[in-house]
C-alpha cells in the first residue's frame, strides 16, 4: 500500500504544468480531502473478537471513531459453520452513563463463547504506511 510521500508523487505528476505550480500545503490539502472522500465510499473493515463474559453489554473498539464508525456485521456464535449472523434487530448502540456499547437484546454469550463484530473506520495515510489497498489507488 503507497504511504503520503507516493500520493504527493504522484500527483505533482499528474497535475503540474510548466506555468504553474501547486503550493506543497494546497497539494496536501487536496490529498488529505480525497483520502476522506474515499473512506466516506469505501471504508476500511476491521473485525473485532470479544469473548462474552455472560452479559449483554460490550465496549466498542478502542479505534471507534463516532460519528463515522457502524457496525457491518455480528456473527454470534463465531466459528460456526455456515457462519450465523445476528439480524440487526438483535443488537444495537447503546448510549450508556460514560460511553456507547453494543447491546445484545436477546443473547448474553457466555464465558466460553466468542462473536465477531465487524465495523468501519476511515483510512489513513502517513509518510510511511497507507490503508487503502493499491486496487483502489490508481
Amino acid at each position: 500500500m503507497k504511504n503520503f510521500t507516493d500520493y504527493q508523487t504522484k500527483v505533482a505528476q499528474v497535475i503540474q504544468d510548466a506555468d504553474t505550480e501547486l503550493e506543497t500545503t494546497d497539494r496536501d490539502a487536496f490529498i488529505e480531502e480525497a483520502i476522506g472522500i474515499h473512506s466516506k465510499h469505501r471504508p476500511q473493515e476491521k473485525v473485532l473478537q470479544v469473548t462474552g463474559p455472560g452479559d449483554y453489554l460490550y465496549d466498542l473498539p478502542e479505534d471507534w471513531e463516532e460519528g463515522f464508525s457502524v457496525i457491518e456485521s455480528v456473527e454470534y456464535p463465531a466459528g460456526e459453520q455456515p457462519p450465523v449472523f445476528l439480524d440487526p434487530t438483535q443488537y444495537m448502540l447503546y448510549q450508556g452513563a460514560s460511553n456507547k456499547q453494543i447491546r445484545f437484546l436477546y443473547d448474553s454469550p457466555e464465558t466460553s463463547e466468542t462473536f465477531l463484530v465487524t465495523y468501519t473506520l476511515r483510512h489513513s495515510v502517513d509518510n510511511n504506511t497507507g490503508t487503502i489497498p493499491d486496487a483502489c489507488k490508481e
